[in-house]
């Protein structure tokens, strides 16, 4: 499937803060090309995401792509056709594709906190709930 991802190795040092400039919150490596577009404008969110112990997103899909960074604890992500458990420490950033089934958990002790943006058409849902694509 196309929407697995890894750390970029080696990984960047992120700058000393400055005033005014943006700090670097995550890395990640897409292993395939992208070509982002939209079938029309669109809609961008950023928002956060807390996922606490034991917590989980469910199995669920966008109608767009989503692009976050793990900011705290230790987040677990499925996705439909590679079943295997990928773990993601703050400063990883994922990429899953559009329309892609997966599954967000917190697995460890802390809360899991997250950045979370989508380019949506306007009015679209976020998301959508979806079967499990992997078994348990």
């Amino acid at each position: 499937m196309r929407s697995r991802w890894s750390s970029p190795s080696p990984r960047p040092s992120p700058a000393a803060p400055l005033p005014g400039v943006p700090q670097l919150l995550g890395v990640g490596l897409i292993g395939y090309p992208v070509d982002l577009r939209t079938p029309g404008p669109a809609v961008f969110s950023v928002r956060e995401l807390v996922i606490p112990p034991g917590g989980t997103t469910g199995w669920h899909t966008h109608p767009g792509t989503e692009t976050s960074v793990v900011t705290g604890g230790t987040l677990t992500v499925q996705i439909r056709g590679g079943c295997e458990p990928v773990r993601s420490a703050p400063g990883d950033a994922l990429f899953v594709a559009d329309a892609v089934p997966h599954v967000q958990r917190n697995e460890g002790t802390t809360p899991v906190e997250m950045v979370v943006t989508h380019p949506l058409a306007p009015g679209a849902p976020d998301r959508f709930d979806a079967p499990p694509s992997c078994p348990s």
